[in-house]
């Protein structure tokens, strides 16, 4: 008894005289970001020298020969058009007004969809004088979405490098063609001048055959009769199709054309009205021809 005693008080005594471990504070939260952030770029820096070293591998493993190079850049797209040359006529027109020496011809077919795009101009397109330009576009079977008529005229003037800075609101213009829309307007070159136009186009958006253009004034002041909107409608319908064209449906347009009477052409007589016999009297002809020229005259005005 005597042993367990002095057992238990030297424990107690060895435990009272025992100094006291220092207590563990909690841990500040900057600290612990510190650490939080010390331990992340480590892991990071371990990350980017285990990649160095995967990449370095994978290159001795896989040599690049000397003659490889960076890749190629993509090749530009094609062009939507193909310039045909020396082409054959399909369209004819006859503007003596507007000077057969400065007369020129262009065409270009679809690169899909077969469609053609014949181009006819009249004058000094790049010059200063008066001109006419005609695009008349047969469809293929591309896909040709019929757009608003300023945003088609645009695009057929930067063709030309030109620019509408002024257009009035289209009304329409009735030929042997059918309906046409025409609009006064005014295209700027890049040298900043302007020119007094008539842009039109066909009204027929979904047919086969698509006439867009420009009938404009001269940059002197010279007003040809083409910009008037009267002798536009005579100008169109003055087309002709050359023997050469194909397309039956275009040359079934052309054949109903000479059915159509409503044309705001002040120029178009009426035919000569025949009598017994199928002899035409003269007097009565020049009678009629007068009447209609005096009528015509009259809604000009």
């Amino acid at each position: 008894m005597r042993l367990a005693f002095q057992g238990r008080n030297f424990a107690e005594r060895t435990s009272a005289e025992s100094p006291l471990e220092p207590a563990r504070l909690p841990m500040s939260r900057s600290r612990r970001s510190r650490r939080l952030l010390r331990r992340l770029w480590m892991a990071a820096l371990a990350a980017s020298s285990l990649s160095g070293a995967l990449a370095l591998l994978n290159a001795a493993q896989n040599p690049v020969s000397p003659g490889a190079g960076a890749p190629a850049t993509p090749p530009a797209p094609s062009p939507a058009w193909i310039e045909i040359p020396r082409p054959v006529e399909l369209f004819r027109l006859e503007a003596p007004e507007l000077g057969k020496e400065t007369r020129s011809y262009e065409a270009r077919r679809r690169r899909t969809g077969s469609g053609r795009q014949d181009i006819l101009a009249f004058g000094g397109v790049n010059g200063s004088g008066p001109f006419l330009r005609l695009t008349l576009y047969q469809l293929g079977a591309e896909r040709a979405p019929d757009a608003a008529f300023y945003v088609d005229l645009a695009r057929r003037a930067a063709e030309i490098g030109r620019a509408i800075t002024r257009a009035a609101q289209p009304t329409a213009l009735p030929t042997r063609f059918g309906g046409f829309e025409a609009a006064d307007l005014t295209l700027m070159r890049s040298d900043s001048s302007q020119t007094a136009c008539l842009g039109f186009r066909s009204a027929n958006g979904t047919g086969k055959l698509r006439i867009t253009g420009f009938a404009c004034n001269g940059a002197d002041g010279s007003l040809p009769l083409a910009t008037s909107k009267p002798a536009l409608a005579c100008l169109l319908d003055r087309i002709e199709l050359a023997p050469a064209a194909e397309n039956a449906e275009v040359i079934a347009l052309f054949a109903a054309r000479e059915l159509n009477g409503d044309t705001a052409c002040a120029e178009r007589a009426p035919e000569p009205t025949p009598l017994r016999g199928g002899r035409f009297d003269e007097a009565q002809f020049d009678a009629a021809q007068g009447a209609a020229l005096g009528k015509s005259a009259r809604k000009i005005r």
